[in-house]
């Protein structure tokens, strides 16, 4: 497939001049895209000529319980993506508003307060109010989780995906990479295997609180250390340590 994207001037169009007036059409068919404005001789898309990847279809029947094979779908897909490429919100915006809307309607409806259906828009469709971004626009998510889970080390590869999605992604999970240390995604597959290995050996599921309390001492401790100089064991033996006082 080749992938289109929305190009700049079509972002700026579809996310701030004409935001209100479109937002009621977010909810149907992407036909609109075509008699408002190709139609009408506006160009909104590119595409990667040189870009090839495989053709993939997101689940769209379980909602949530669907984002771990979708995680796996899309960045089995777009895995040649470099990491500039996958920051770029014209590629996600494109396959939001293109190739991916059925499952965008689906698994972002939109809300049914009026009040409410631009943030909905600017978060799940574009990139939006945050430095995070990438982890909350729609399409990007997926790829994104995956990308600072997978790991060929594991037998299966997609082994800490798995995990994230079933352990409070939003509550947990999203939190502990708005955090600076967690940024690189070597610390950040540390960090949870490391949790993962705990919460079966101690036969446990941390809760938000105690898994905030982790992300506390963390963040203290990458004041002191580079948390990304240090190895697995090393990196291991503090998280256990800490998980093991806050679990008494």
């Amino acid at each position: 497939m080749i992938i289109k994207y929305l190009k700049e001037d079509s972002i700026e169009l579809l996310k701030k001049y004409d935001l209100e007036s479109n937002a009621r059409l977010y909810n149907g068919d992407n036909s609109w895209l075509i008699t408002k404005y190709i139609n009408k001789g506006t160009e909104l898309f590119g595409k990667y000529e040189a870009k090839q990847f495989s053709e993939f279809t997101l689940k769209v029947e379980n909602g949530i319980a669907d984002d771990y094979e979708n995680m796996k779908i899309i960045y089995e897909s777009l895995k040649e993506l470099t990491d500039s490429q996958a920051s770029d919100e014209r590629v996600w915006a494109g396959l939001a508003h293109n190739y991916c809307w059925e499952y965008m309607q689906k698994r972002w409806p939109m809300p049914e307060k009026k009040e409410n259906r631009n943030s909905h828009i600017l978060n799940n469709y574009f990139f939006w109010n945050s430095t995070k971004a990438v982890f909350l626009n729609g399409i990007s998510r997926l790829w994104w989780y995956a990308r600072y889970t997978y790991d060929n080390r594991l037998d299966n590869p997609y082994e800490l995906t798995k995990y994230i999605c079933d352990n409070d992604i939003n509550g947990k999970i999203f939190p502990l990479l708005a955090c600076k240390f967690a940024s690189d995604p070597e610390v950040f597959k540390k960090i949870i295997y490391s949790i993962k290995k705990f919460e079966e050996e101690n036969n446990i599921t941390l809760s938000r609180e105690q898994f905030n309390e982790l992300k506390k001492y963390l963040n203290r401790l990458s004041g002191k250390i580079v948390l990304d100089i240090l190895s697995y064991n090393e990196l291991n033996n503090k998280i256990v340590n800490k998980l093991s006082e806050i679990k008494k």
